[in-house]
């Protein structure tokens, strides 16, 4: 075997190396994406069964709310101490489905913030392909 077919083999193996390498990295990149799907889509199912139980929630209480309403037409409730009360029932059920609604979106917020402040890396097959023609063709 001659020096030129020493090099030239020795080259095809160094970018089958490389080819390997690059394949490796491709693996694991897949595999994390795979995982912040996976993530993602947890965090969306668990928010999606919170939007579930508040809806259910509220449900309950305007059935209840209509159940009572029915009832105190019938009664003709003149007491305004139990009007007072219904009033600020009311008034507490609007304030605590403001406050998760406004939790919900200020934790879409914090993920939305966490997410863009992540820089996103060059790929490690381009940053492979760099060094591969810097090192046949040099600047």
């Amino acid at each position: 075997m001659t020096s030129q077919q020493r090099y030239d083999q020795q080259q095809i193996m160094e970018l089958e190396g490389f080819a390997a390498l690059e394949q490796l990295l491709l693996m694991a990149e897949q595999r994390e994406q795979s995982q912040q799907i996976r993530e993602t889509e947890e965090i969306d199912e668990e928010r999606q069964q919170q939007l579930q139980r508040t809806h259910e929630s509220d449900q309950r209480r305007l059935l209840d709310y209509e159940e009572n309403q029915n009832g105190q037409i019938n009664e003709q409730n003149d007491d305004p101490i139990q009007q007072f009360d219904q009033i600020n029932q009311l008034e507490h059920y609007d304030n605590e489905r403001q406050r998760e609604t406004l939790s919900n979106n200020d934790s879409d917020q914090r993920r939305l913030h966490d997410y863009l402040k992540i820089p996103t890396p060059p790929s490690p097959v381009m940053i492979l392909n760099t060094q591969n023609l810097q090192r046949h063709w040099p600047l």
